[in-house]
This record gives C-alpha cells, structure tokens and sequence, in this order.
C-alpha cells in the first residue's frame, strides 16, 4: 500500500446562496490525508455553511464535490441526536446515518462510551444531558468510527479544558489516515494541531496558507482589532498616567514604541492612593493577542519601597531583554495590598507596545540558543 497521502476532498467552484446572500463563493480546494485546516474567519464569513456543504445538509448552488469514504463531522451541538432518546440509542442512530452495520456499532460501542465518559447517562435521554456531555458522547461518535474526513465546528469550546485537550489528541492520533477541517476562534488550539490555515470572509477565501504561524499571524493582522482600555476597583485608587520612556523623557500619550527582540522597555506609571495600604504592590502584565497574560512583573521581585499613605506616588521599571515574538502587546496595570491579598486597581490595556523580529512564529516567546553542528 502506498504510503502517499490520498484525496480525501476536492472543491471546485463551489458556491452556496441564501437568497440576495452569497455564503460561500468559489471555493477549490485539494485536501489530503494527513492534513488538519484550521478554517478561521469572523462570525457570518461562511465556515459553518462550507462544513454543511460537506456533509451534504446543504447541496451547493454551483460547482462539485467529491468526498472519499466515510465523513464524520460534529458541526453543531447536539446536531444528529434526538433529545427524548437516550444516549445509546443516539449512538446507534448516528451510526446508522454514518452507514455502518449494527455489528460495526456495536463492536465500537464500548469504546465511545469510554471517551466520551457518560457512565451510567449512556441509558438517560440526551434532553437530561449538558452541554459539555452532549459534545463528548458527538466528538465520540465522529472519531470511533473512523471517518476518512473529520470536520469539527466550534462545539468543543463548551467542553472543558481536559476534555478539549483529550480531543486535539486524538484528532492527532486519527491524521495519518484521516483528513481534518476544524473550525476554530480559539487561536490556540489551532496551533496546536493545525498543519494548514485557512481564512475565509464573507464567502470567499482570503488566505491559505501551508506554514500555520503565517495563517495565524494573517488573521490577526486583519480581524484582531485593538483592546479597549477598561478599568475596575472599588475607587480606592487611581492609574493617573501610564507612559514609556525614551532617552530618559516620558513618549506622547498614545504613542506605542517599537522594541526590537532582545530589547529593553521601559514604563512610568503615576498612581493614587486614596486609602492607606498595609503592603503596597504593583504587578504590571503583558497581555498576547489571544489575550492572555503572558509575563507579570511584579514590584515585589524590585527594591523600590511605594507609598502607603494616601497620595500620589510615581514610579518606574525596566523590563529587560524582551524575548517576546513579533506583533502588538498591552500592558495592564494591577495594585493591591499584598498582606490583606486584596486587589485595590486593575486597568486593562492601558498601553500598548509592539516587537519587531524577522521571524514569523505563533508562540508568544522566542529563545536564543546556542546551535552548533557536532563533529562526525
């Protein structure tokens, strides 16, 4: 048997319309076993109606396509399960929809069951069921019967973590002989097992792209816009100003430098206390474009001693050999008392700042190592 990946889809021209509304537009596309597409793009681009086109609930308006073998898909919650059966019986049924035997079932029953954890709910009806068991028992289903072509919606974002994290697993357990579209806005999980990006907006096709730190770095560029500045805590204090230094001068409001990999950055912030505090920190985060926080420094790991009165206090830090990746970053700032572990201030985004790197990667950090090519 050849060990070349096969054809397990093929696209040509196909278009899909809802009336005046044009969902998908001419879409070609060649997938291959092996292969995982992370499909991205904002809410309405038409991800959820190509994966509809796929699975043939809708026929397309235009053009053809031509799927090899059997595909499994979990495209909605809940979609293929009848709520006043129970769990069993659903797994029967959707193994009928899917083709096979009741013998292929049945000798594939235990081992759904087992991933999809449900215990002794696999003989309650689906209607008792949550969210979460709802997605384990559909994912279950899609990959015990191994499926030619896997296509996953959004739906395992209701799961939780572990459950999530057990899914990618076995999507990469199943890619030798499957094929995997998988619709995500959780850039994170698709940098995890995608070996292709593809974005789509408003039907059509923006970027397909085979190395996935450039597909994901794309999508981000175009619809990742700018966080807005918010601010809690109870008005025990206040974040007066938060700026950059320069050549020792405070940068205009607003300005967002540019620090090179490896570089220094350097903040101000001027705060007010209007409440006294027992022991006094400031813990300024770096916030990612997922976002999330990516490094915290905290005024405890300093030698500066902060103002415990109510006042206005000033004070600055340098954060020192910038190893971050390439692309935009916020600042939040956080001020709390650290004996009572209470949290006076928060202000998210308060600043922005950017990296420049020539090289493209999706992971939030980049380390310089020592690379050498031993003696033969």
């Amino acid at each position: 048997m050849s060990d070349e990946p096969q054809v397990a889809l093929s696209m040509r021209g196909v278009e899909k319309s809802f009336g005046p509304i044009v969902a998908v537009a001419g879409v070609d596309l060649d997938f291959f076993t092996g292969q995982i597409c992370g499909l991205m793009g904002p809410n309405g681009s038409g991800k959820s109606t190509l994966l509809r086109l796929l699975t043939g609930i809708y026929p397309p308006d235009a053009g053809e396509i031509a799927v090899r073998g059997r595909v499994g898909a979990l495209i909605a919650l809940g979609a293929g399960f009848h709520p006043h059966m129970t769990g069993r019986e659903n797994v029967y049924l959707n193994g009928t929809i899917l083709g096979l035997t009741r013998g292929e079932i049945a000798r594939s029953f235990d081992s759904i069951v087992d991933f999809a954890e449900i215990g002794d709910f696999i003989d309650a009806p689906v209607a008792t069921y949550s969210s979460g068991m709802v997605v384990r028992l559909g994912f279950s289903i899609a990959t015990a019967l191994s499926p030619d072509l896997l296509l996953v919606d959004e739906v395992l974002a209701v799961g939780d973590l572990r459950f999530t994290l057990k899914c990618l697993n076995k999507i990469g357990e199943l890619i030798r002989n499957t094929a995997v579209v998988f619709v995500s806005h959780n850039m994170e999980n698709v940098s995890l097992i995608a070996n292709q990006i593809m974005i789509m907006d408003h039907g059509h096709v923006k970027c397909h792209e085979f190395e996935p730190a450039a597909g994901l770095d794309y999508y981000y560029r175009h619809y990742s816009g700018p966080r807005d500045k918010k601010v809690m805590g109870a008005g025990e204090a206040e974040l007066r100003s938060l700026c950059f230094i320069q050549d020792g001068k405070p940068l205009p409001d607003g300005t967002v430098p540019q620090v090179s990999f490896g570089g220094d950055l350097e903040v101000e912030m001027t705060y007010e206390l209007y409440k006294p505090v027992k022991e006094p920190e400031i813990r300024l985060l770096v916030i990612g474009k997922e976002p999330r926080e990516l490094a915290d420094i905290p005024s405890q790991l300093g030698s500066c001693r902060l103002r415990t009165t109510p006042g206005i206090q000033r004070v600055r830090v340098r954060i020192k050999g910038l190893g971050l990746n390439e692309g935009i970053y916020s600042l939040s700032f956080c001020l709390g008392d650290r004996r009572t572990v209470r949290s006076m201030l928060r202000v998210d985004a308060a600043a922005n700042f950017s990296v420049t790197h020539e090289i493209t990667s999706w992971a939030p950090w980049l380390v310089r190592g020592e690379w050498t090519v031993p003696a033969t």
